[in-house]
């Protein structure tokens, strides 16, 4: 309810038509899982400087099927940002528009729930860029990587601390590692994440329910 609510918000303050798009329904199964790479960790000052991302259908990531894009940066970096990233001023000149970036990212994403880690920062930055061009801000449900994992490893209800760091996460779930810091790798590695973490929700759902049964085929013997 509350979500409706705020696509509609969002949808009346729209002023481009040519992305009305972003306001359709939904396509069952399907998500998009993105990742910035930013000149800082500000999400009030951070220019964008790779965009990547990949979709995700029945539970599946579809790796063919993604988005890679080096933009334009002006100003200056920071300088530990750029011991992260790796990508050099040099690099960053080279780059398409942000405009041109974000259009792109936009018509690839559509009206797909959007799946990330760090999720809130990556959306703060777009939005900063969206308001001012297209008088809005992303309007699809937005699903955090680790807020899934807290909630999976805390299935039982015990209170437990829980190591939410990337690689802490990618290594309990025992998945490949890709190189990081690399928008695309990232939104892949998200994904396989995400993936998987709705894996184990449905067998740990099916184990519950098959206990249930069985408890109650126990109880009427």
């Amino acid at each position: 309810m509350l979500h409706r609510l705020r696509k509609a918000w969002l949808k009346r303050r729209l002023t481009a038509p040519d992305y009305l798009f972003l306001f359709d329904e939904a396509p069952p199964g399907e998500y998009v899982c993105f990742d910035l790479e930013t000149t800082s960790l500000d999400p009030e000052t951070a220019q964008i400087l790779s965009i990547g991302a990949v979709r995700i259908r029945d539970h599946r990531v579809l790796a063919s099927q993604r988005l890679s894009l080096r933009v334009r940066a002006e100003g200056d970096f920071d300088s530990e940002a750029i011991k992260v990233h790796r990508i050099r001023r040099l690099d960053a000149v080279r780059g398409m528009p942000v405009r041109e970036a974000l259009d792109q990212l936009l018509r690839f994403i559509g009206p797909a729930p959007l799946v990330g880690y760090y999720l809130e920062f990556d959306v703060a930055v777009v939005n900063r860029y969206l308001k001012g061009w297209i008088g809005t801000s992303l309007p699809q449900r937005q699903i955090e990587v680790s807020a899934e994992y807290y909630d999976w490893k805390t299935r039982g209800g015990v209170d437990q601390h829980v190591d939410l760091r990337f690689d802490s996460i990618r290594h309990t779930l025992d998945l490949p590692t890709l190189p990081a810091h690399d928008a695309i790798n990232d939104a892949m590695m998200a994904a396989m994440c995400f993936v998987k973490l709705r894996h184990q929700t449905r067998s740990s759902w099916r184990r519950e329910q098959e206990a249930t049964q069985r408890s109650l085929a126990d109880d009427g013997a």
